[in-house]
C-alpha cells in the first residue's frame, strides 16, 4: 500500500536487505507496523535497521514505526550511527522494543535527529562505540529549532556506551521525559543513564525515574538547564 507517495509496511515478520538495500527504508512518507527488523548491516552508511532521511521537518514528512520490533542490527564505523534505526525528520516509535543492535557511532538503538517522539516503547541492551547506548537525539541549530523530543511512557535500560550517555545521550535537543524509567545503563564516560553535553534542555516529570545507572566519570551528567516538574 502506499500512503501519499509513501510506503506502508505491514504485517511482515522480516524485512530483509533486498528491500532495505544498504540503506534501510528511505522515502518522505514511511510508516512501519506489525513487523520485525532485524539481522541487518550497514557497512560504511548510517541506519543498520531502518534509514530514513528527509530533511522537511514542517510534518509533511514523517517516519512512524508501531508496534514493530527492531533488533540484531549493525552499522560500521563510516557514518553517524543509528545502530537500530536513523531517522533525520519527524519521527514516532509507538508500543515497540528496539534492542540488540550495535554502532560504531553513535545512537546503538536509535540517532533521531530532529523532532522525535517515543510513547510505551523499550529500548534496551543496545551498544555504542561513540555517544547514545540506546538512544542519541540530535537537532541542528540550537534545541528549539526543530521541535522536541519526547520518551513518554517508555524504558530505556541495559545498554552500554564506550563513551558517553549509556542510555541516551541529548545533543541540543530538548528533551522531554515523561512518565518513563531509565535505568540500569552504563558508559564509560559521563552519563551512565543520561548525558547531556551542555547546550540543551532536559525536562523530567515527577513520575519518571532515573536510577542505577553507571559510569566512570558519574552515573548521570546532566546540564543546569535540566528541570525537574
Amino acid at each position: 500500500m502506499r500512503h501519499k507517495g509513501g510506503h506502508i509496511i505491514e504485517d511482515h515478520r522480516e524485512i530483509d536487505a533486498s528491500l532495505l538495500q544498504s540503506n534501510g527504508i528511505e522515502s518522505a512518507q514511511v510508516e512501519v507496523s506489525n513487523s520485525a527488523i532485524y539481522n541487518n548491516y550497514v557497512s560504511s552508511y548510517d541506519g543498520g535497521g531502518i534509514y530514513f532521511y528527509e530533511t522537511l521537518f514542517d510534518g509533511s514528512s514523517w517516519l512512524k514505526v508501531s508496534n514493530s520490533q527492531i533488533y540484531n542490527n549493525m552499522t560500521g564505523p563510516y557514518g553517524d550511527g543509528g545502530g537500530g534505526l536513523y531517522a533525520y525528520g519527524v519521527f514516532t516509535l509507538t508500543q515497540s522494543t528496539i534492542y540488540s543492535n550495535t554502532t560504531f557511532g553513535s545512537g546503538g538503538g536509535l540517532y533521531a535527529y530532529g523532532p522525535a517522539t517515543i510513547v510505551d516503547s523499550k529500548v534496551y541492551s543496545n551498544y555504542a562505540s561513540s555517544k547514545g547506548g540506546g538512544i542519541y537525539f540530535k537537532n541542528c541549530c540550537g534545541y528549539e529549532s526543530y521541535g522536541i523530543a519526547t520518551l513518554q511512557n517508555s524504558e530505556v535500560y541495559s545498554n552500554y556506551a564506550d563513551g558517553y550517555g549509556g542510555g541516551i545521550t541529548n545533543d541540543r535537543h530538548h528533551l522531554l521525559i515523561v512518565d518513563s524509567d531509565i535505568h540500569h545503563n552504563s558508559s564509560t564516560n559521563n552519563g551512565g543513564g543520561v548525558y547531556e553535553p551542555g547546550s540543551g534542555v532536559i525536562t523530567v516529570t515527577a513520575q519518571s525515574k532515573i536510577y542505577e545507572n553507571h559510569s566512570n566519570h558519574g552515573g548521570d551528567s546532566i546540564p543546569t538547564t535540566f528541570c525537574r516538574l
